[in-house]
């Protein structure tokens, strides 16, 4: 019997340890204003997210144009030494012909 009487020494001990007991007052207040406060922050936490990946989008855009621009230049720069390297070349053969002309002539 000694058992069953601390059995229920323990059984009403836990029964009080776990009666219900109301919130004190403005428990509820604080926890709505601190559950708007974290709401807010978690929009300012989004809103910051969305500001950087809008700036990380704008950042590879323009990091992607310039390099374009610059691929582009130095493809038209190439060209236009090939292109120079090429009239080069045939200036120097017109002016063979020509020599050759005139050392023909004088002999």
């Amino acid at each position: 019997m000694d058992e069953l009487d601390g059995m229920s020494e323990l059984e009403q001990r836990l029964r009080e340890d776990l009666r219900r007991v109301p919130a004190p007052l403005g428990f509820e207040a604080r926890v709505m204003m601190a559950a708007r406060e974290q709401d807010g922050r978690r929009r300012w936490m989004r809103l910051r997210a969305s500001w950087a990946g809008l700036v990380l989008l704008l950042s590879v855009g323009l990091g992607a144009a310039v390099e374009y621009e610059h691929v582009s230049y130095q493809r038209k720069a190439a060209e236009a030494h090939e292109q120079a390297g090429l009239a080069l070349h045939i200036a120097a053969q017109k002016l063979d012909l020509v020599r050759h002309e005139l050392n023909d002539k004088e002999n």
